[in-house]
């Protein structure tokens, strides 16, 4: 297991959650991420989101109702797992991106929050100390 020292508001629940999942599930690969509702497109402005509301929805889909978006997952960078045969046969982590490999193990957006300068590093401060008053 591998977690990402950058993600300082990852829970001790979210990794337990993840090596429970992992020993639960027949996969040889996790790796944690963020559910994502909203409308992308391609760098050609196609839309790549999908709509997953009843009919009756479907005008509100088009006049951009985020909550009939078909959910796209974001990588959190924030927990790996691997099984030894995997991690030994593949050099840390290189996933073949196919079903289950790795498996999506989803953890709230948050806890994703990534730190590579100062001021990101300000406002997890600040997140943390209004999270744990």
């Amino acid at each position: 297991m591998m977690i990402n020292p950058c993600n300082p508001l990852l829970s001790i629940d979210s990794i337990e959650r993840a090596i429970e999942r992992f020993n639960d599930t027949d996969v040889y690969s996790l790796f944690s991420v963020v559910k994502r509702k909203n409308y992308f497109s391609d760098n050609d402005s196609n839309i790549l989101s999908l709509y997953e509301g009843s009919q009756r929805e479907k005008e509100y889909f088009y006049h951009f109702g985020t909550q009939w978006v078909k959910p796209v997952y974001e990588a959190a960078h924030s927990i790996y797992i691997f099984s030894t045969e995997f991690f030994k046969a593949h050099n840390l982590h290189r996933f073949s991106f196919s079903k289950n490999d790795p498996f999506l193990f989803e953890i709230p957006s948050m806890e994703a929050f990534d730190i590579d300068e100062l001021w990101q590093f300000e406002l997890a401060e600040t997140m943390y100390i209004n999270n744990n008053s």
